[in-house]
């Protein structure tokens, strides 16, 4: 299941459906850590802070395997995937920076349903 998430990072590819469970996992351990490292009313400043950044290194690995598959499936749909991402992280901070962040959440849905409706090759080369 790793290799999924964390491998194949330059050839693989990930059709719709598998692409759908792999990001609804990474949102529910997401939401499983953030429940698990929540602050509680006794925990010291100290442990606070510690889980913090144990919860800030969860996420970013889970965002590096969240690119991963994106590129994935970017790839089975036909077209070059870290490129592609490459692109949408920088309109995605022009967009936030010049309209505001709420607007990046409806254009991370819109990508998201963009992903899941593509089919395979459909920018791609067809075998006639």
């Amino acid at each position: 299941m790793l290799t999924i998430f964390f491998g194949d990072i330059k050839h693989g590819r990930l059709s719709r459906l598998p692409y759908l469970g792999c990001h609804a996992a990474l949102i529910a351990l997401l939401v499983l850590a953030s429940f698990g490292l929540a602050k509680g009313p006794e925990d010291s400043a100290l442990i606070a802070d510690i889980k913090l950044a144990v919860l800030v290194a969860i996420a970013a690995v889970l965002l590096v395997a969240q690119a991963n598959i994106a590129a994935k499936r970017i790839r089975d749909a036909g077209l070059p995937g870290w490129w592609i991402l490459l692109l949408i992280a920088l309109l995605s901070l022009t967009i936030g920076a010049l309209f505001g962040h709420e607007l990046i959440a409806g254009l991370d849905l819109l990508l998201l349903l963009l992903l899941l409706v593509l089919p395979t090759e459909a920018f791609g080369r067809r075998e006639t």
